[in-house]
């Protein structure tokens, strides 16, 4: 794997402070080599990390005849491109690349990927990622030419006055529940973006030229089955391959392991894959604090808050899987926030559970492991399966037998009414699809903490539309709603640019088995009451899994697991603390640059909630303190802006 950036001039000159400016951008990354390509108007530049053995052979960037090129990838199909034993993977892309066409080659490309190429016959650079956007690259179009790199951090050390993009800032406070961003493209700062999902861009000195070449709703791809058996088994085959394709690593391999359904299957297939190599799988676990119980959720029996016992039921089936029970030496989520907000460039909201992973990453790179695999994306693909969900897509398309077949088997297996839950069922359904019939444009912006003018030049209506945002969370998801928010591009761009930078922070690389393409096809086109097939909830991994995980983490069809269950507690816990932090940070704000700009947060609805909380946050206020979070995370960013933006070229409200 490497970290690529470059610039291309196409008025044939490039500065010479630019190579330094790009490379000091990554001197916080784990890198092993760095290496660079500059003529009279290209420099191309790599940073590589030895993740694979065949990385240890990586020689980046290349320039042979017309071309000048540079790859971040990994290639799981690596043989069926015709490459040596020892060949790297940067120059298995780059021979597939120049031996054809370029969209030819990165439609047999399997893996992950951003590619950079410049054609100097015809003055063309071209950018592009892999069909899930795992491997992020920005983009900057500028009067002397293109700027890109695999982090901000490299635009902006050559390009310091861009200004801030307004628009995603008031997304990110505006997006509903965990959503950081709404625009698949588009980045804190105007006119750098990001390369979507499946897509290449061509730039030359006149046209900037996008194509798509993959669709993850092709139905070319379409597996048949003669029946749900054939369908689990082609299933399980299919998943078992993704796993084996991510197990390449030049050293150990770990995975973040919950007892959800996602990582425990992953993990279950890995570690046996590995035990025929006789390695070990390294898994890092989240517990909680002894001095903070069992969390600030509901005492359920199907919510589990410390996933500590099915895991080690997990452990005793796959006897290589090595524990690791982290819980991150008890400090609260809100300790190293600036640090890691650094790491991500941009706000997130992900603030509960972000510490907790940086701790798995640091640990997994010190035990050796490069490849850490997850199964982030598995609930939208091998784990989907709602009982709702299925349910309300049989109930719309008037499939009413096998509804009532399916309803009763779940009834009767979680021991409910049937009665009721039918009557509960048909009121449901009968309201989802009034919803669904309602056109007008009802969201209303649910963050306390935003100004009273930030919809003054802003539409929530266009800015929905235009990224393609269908706003019914409050209804089940039939199968054309799940196939479109499976595909949805500013999904698929956040998760890959939040695993790219942890990657080039951490030195590890995350795969994620579950988010391969293969494996979006084939549930995209799958018969959709196979996802609770007979009424079982997650059929896929349930039913065709079910030897390699133990009861513990199958039995119970109601039962879920809750990630980093402790957080508030722990904030709870050291309050007094945090509270004098917070305030400080929003003091301070409130004197600064940007506090009367419209996508600035409340500062005055902030001090208000921290003047009405100073000695407890009560757990009622859990979604109010989520809000003021992700209000106070863009204050973070905005306070460390000015270093890369002219603050008087702001001409509104400052």
């Amino acid at each position: 794997m490497s970290a690529i950036w470059g610039f291309v001039s196409f008025n044939n000159s490039i500065n010479d402070s630019i190579s330094s400016k790009m490379k000091s951008a990554y001197s916080n990354c784990k890198i092993d080599s760095f290496s660079e390509y500059t003529s009279a108007n290209v420099h191309f530049a790599s940073g590589i990390q030895y993740i694979t053995a065949e990385s240890l052979h990586e020689v980046q960037p290349i320039s042979s005849g017309d071309f000048v090129f540079a790859a971040d990838c990994i290639v799981d199909n690596r043989y069926e491109l015709n490459c040596s034993a020892e060949e790297a993977d940067g120059t298995v892309v780059f021979n597939a690349i120049s031996s054809g066409s370029f969209e030819s080659a990165v439609k047999n490309i399997r893996g992950i990927f951003s590619i950079a190429l410049f054609d100097k016959s015809t003055n063309t650079l071209t950018l592009a990622t892999d069909p899930s956007s795992s491997r992020c690259l920005f983009y900057y179009r500028h009067s002397e030419g293109i700027t890109f790199s695999s982090i901000l951090e490299g635009i902006l050390s050559v390009h310091p006055n861009i200004e801030l993009n307004e628009d995603y800032l008031k997304d990110f406070l505006l997006a509903p529940g965990l959503m950081p961003n709404i625009s698949g493209t588009e980045t804190p700062y105007k006119d750098i973006y990001k390369i979507e999902p499946g897509t290449y861009i061509a730039f030359t000195k006149d046209s900037t030229q996008k194509h798509a070449y993959f669709a993850h709703d092709d139905s070319s791809k379409l597996v048949k089955c003669k029946s749900p058996e054939e369908y689990g088994k082609a299933f399980y085959n299919l998943f078992s391959s993704c796993v084996k394709d991510v197990l390449r690593s030049s050293k150990e391999t770990g995975i973040a392991l919950s007892s959800g359904f996602d990582s425990s299957s992953v993990g279950a297939l890995a570690s046996d894959i590995l035990s025929s190599q006789n390695k070990d799988l390294y898994a890092y676990t989240y517990v909680p604090s002894e001095d903070t119980g069992k969390g600030n959720y509901s005492s359920s029996s199907h919510q589990i808050m410390d996933e500590t016992a099915p895991v080690k039921a997990l452990i005793e089936m796959h006897p290589n899987i090595l524990p690791h029970f982290l819980n991150n030496g008890g400090k609260n989520s809100l300790t190293g926030l600036k640090t890691n907000s650094e790491i991500m460039e941009i706000p997130y909201k992900a603030y509960g559970n972000l510490p907790s992973l940086c701790e798995l990453y640091e640990n997994a790179y010190n035990d050796g492991c490069r490849i850490v695999l997850n199964g982030q994306f598995g609930n939208s693909t091998v784990s989907h399966g709602y009982i709702d969900d299925v349910l309300y897509d049989l109930y719309k398309s008037k499939h009413f037998i096998k509804f009532a077949s399916n309803l009763n088997n779940y009834s009767k297996h979680v021991k409910e009414s049937r009665k009721q839950a039918f009557i509960g069922c048909r009121r449901y359904f009968e309201y989802s699809k009034k919803v669904e019939k309602d056109t007008s444009f009802s969201y209303a912006p649910s963050n306390p903490f935003v100004r009273e003018d930030i919809l003054s030049d802003y539409s929530l209506e266009e800015r929905f539309s235009k990224a393609g945002i269908n706003n019914n969370n409050r209804i089940p998801k039939d199968r054309k709603f799940y196939q479109f928010e499976l595909t949805c591009a500013p999904m698929f761009t956040y998760i890959g640019e939040m695993e790219t930078k942890m990657s080039l922070k951490y030195g590890i690389v995350l795969r994620d088995p579950t988010r391969d393409s293969r494996m979006i096809q084939f549930c995209y086109n799958l018969p959709y009451e196979l996802f609770a097939h007979n009424g079982e909830p997650r059929w896929l991994i349930r039913h065709n899994l079910s030897e390699l995980l133990p009861e513990a983490i199958t039995g119970d069809w109601l039962r879920y697991g809750v990630q980093n269950s402790d957080f508030l507690k722990r904030v709870q816990r050291d309050w007094s603390g945090i509270h004098k932090e917070l305030s400080a940070t929003v003091k301070a704000f409130s004197s600064g640059a940007f506090t009367n700009a419209s996508f600035a947060p409340d500062i005055k609805k902030m001090q208000e909630f921290l003047d009405n909380h100073v000695d407890t946050l009560p757990d009622k206020d859990e979604l109010l303190f989520d809000n003021f979070m992700y209000a106070y995370i863009l204050v973070l960013f905005l306070n460390s802006a000015p270093a890369h933006f002219d603050v008087s070229s702001l001409n509104r409200g400052l």
